[in-house]
This record gives C-alpha cells, structure tokens and sequence, in this order.
C-alpha cells in the first residue's frame, strides 16, 4: 500500500497517529515508534548530582562527574544515557553544543524545577511518552525522588551539598 500526502504536515500527523505501534515514515522510510520513559534511579541521580554541583561551581556540569557526585553509584549508570530524558519533565536544561565535532556539549543545568524535584519538594509525572524529540504524552500518576531511587538509596546522605541542608 502507497500513501499519499499533499503536505509534510499531513505526512506528519500520519505519522504520529501511528506511532504507538510503530510506522515507517512515508517521506524518509525510517521507523517512528512511541517510547514511554519513566522516572528511574538513574534520572534521579543525575539530577540530585546536577544539583549538588550547580549549587558548588554556579556553572554548566557535565554529565559524568553529576553520577560521580551521587553517593552511591555505579561507572555504568552513565552509559545508559537515560539521564537525557529529564528534560522532558523540565528538570534540567543541556547546554548547546558549539563543537562540531561532538553529537552533544555533555553539560548540563538544573532548572528551579530541578532543583526542587532533587530536593524533595516537589512530585513529578512517574513517565512520560514521546516520539524522537517531541512529547506525546505523560502519566497521571506522581512519583517523588525517592520513589524514583528506590528503597537501597539512603536520600538524606545522597542530598548533602546540593543546597538542601
């Protein structure tokens, strides 16, 4: 079956009524699928690091040393790269990248949200669904830091020089 649209956006909307299941994009033939992401021990961690060492340095963070920051975790958190997605609840902002030969700048800040969240005041959505860069949906359900830690985490300890105490 051919499909056939007049315009990008047509093609667009086809697209994301699709994605749910999966689609292959009539304008690029690449596969588009809706992905839930929730808020996981290592969200959690990058943010409660992001935070402790904005609050010491004032200046962007780069990743790796925020999970380094964190009490408690492990080298390989990192490589999962699921820290990304916090900029989908508006927990931290990543810093453009101005070198070409990099797919991103690495570095990182909380935003007042962020720092909220990190700091226990606040709830946010226990996942969120998108489609490569844009949001399509989130839960009703909240969960806090803690809960997106989990239960090994000892959360007074891990917060100490983030700004809270």
């Amino acid at each position: 079956m051919t499909l056939t649209f007049q315009t990008l956006e047509e093609a667009r909307q086809y697209v994301l009524a699709h994605a749910k299941d999966g689609v292959s994009c009539p304008c690029c033939n690449r596969r588009v699928k809706e992905y839930q992401r929730n808020m996981n021990r290592e969200m959690a961690l990058f943010m409660l690091g992001v935070v402790a060492l904005y609050y010491e340095t004032g200046d962007w963070v780069h990743y790796k040393k925020c999970f380094l920051r964190a009490a408690g975790a492990s080298s390989e958190l990192h490589m999962r790269h699921d820290y990304g997605y916090v900029q989908f609840w508006g927990l931290a902002v990543k810093k453009a990248n101005v070198d070409p030969t990099k797919n991103a700048s690495g570095f990182w800040k909380p935003t007042e949200l962020g720092v909220q969240f990190a700091q226990g005041q606040i709830s946010v959505r226990s996942y969120i669904k998108h489609v490569n860069d844009d949001l399509t949906g989130w839960s009703e359900q909240l969960v806090t830091v803690q809960d997106a830690l989990g239960t090994e985490f000892n959360y007074a300890e891990i917060l100490k020089g983030n700004g809270s105490q």
